[in-house]
């Protein structure tokens, strides 16, 4: 399998205009692309029964994958400018060049909402008519801290785990038990200095912070329970001091 790999201009997201919130684009009209004479030398992408040239693959997700993700970053971005990371998807076309199905395969980006923009794209592209019949292809791109904006710092994955300790029957009703297989990214910050209760009744202040954004994948790419734990992190305050903003990955 051919990974074709993408570093996506920070300045193409800078340079677009309004940001309406990203729509699905309408599919292409049914037309037969004229077939095309496969050079000898040119490297496949190959699929169970079929392929697609690199080139091929390139063409697509450059002309029309890239600006349908620019619109996801447009709009994510505007709440969290601090995302960024590297992805890969997975696409099966079917012998008409169409996708039938997209997983995420691979995300550090740590924002579900996002991720899920990048999947919805990509339901929508054509390839040209594989050759030979259906195709099973991936796709690879990461993007930076947009300019200006400060990279958020690797933080502490021990102090997460610690902090995390008391939403355990959370994370474990959403993901599906201990070592679930997921591999989730967090964003931390906001801290703030509270007065809570500890286990003798005593009120003590303490630093709390909260999740930021998370997202990532499951095993095999699954994204089953991660919207759950997306929606569940809104309201936890986590016991640990966080300079700014931090990012954290966690195999959960």
């Amino acid at each position: 399998m051919i990974r074709n790999a993408l570093a996506l201009s920070c300045a193409l997201l800078l340079s677009c205009g309004p940001k309406p919130p990203p729509q699905e684009p309408e599919p292409e009209p049914e037309t037969d692309p004229e077939p095309e004479t496969q050079p000898a030398d040119e490297l496949q992408v190959v699929g169970l029964t079929g392929s697609l040239s690199q080139s091929e693959v390139n063409g697509t997700m450059e002309s029309k994958a890239i600006p349908a993700f620019n619109l996801c970053f447009q709009y994510y971005l505007e709440e969290n400018e601090f995302l960024f990371g590297d992805l890969k998807l997975g696409l099966k076309v079917q012998p008409s060049g169409k996708v039938s199905e997209v997983t995420l395969v691979h995300s550090s980006y740590g924002d579900y909402e996002l991720e899920q923009c990048f999947v919805g794209k990509s339901k929508f592209l054509k390839f040209p008519k594989p050759h030979g019949g259906g195709t099973e292809v991936t796709y690879d791109f990461s993007t930076d801290v947009l300019p200006g904006v400060q990279s958020p710092e690797e933080g502490s994955t021990i102090k997460l785990k610690n902090a995390l300790a008391p939403f355990q029957s959370e994370i474990k009703k959403c993901l599906g038990g201990k070592n679930a297989g997921y591999s989730v990214t967090f964003y931390l910050g906001d801290s703030m200095s509270e007065e809570v209760e500890n286990e003798k009744g005593k009120l003590v202040t303490k630093t709390l912070s909260r999740v930021l954004t998370l997202g990532g994948h499951g095993p095999d790419g699954s994204r089953d329970g991660l919207e759950c734990l997306f929606d569940a992190s809104k309201s936890w305050k986590l016991a640990m001091d966080v300079d700014g903003v931090r990012k954290v990955t966690l195999e959960l």
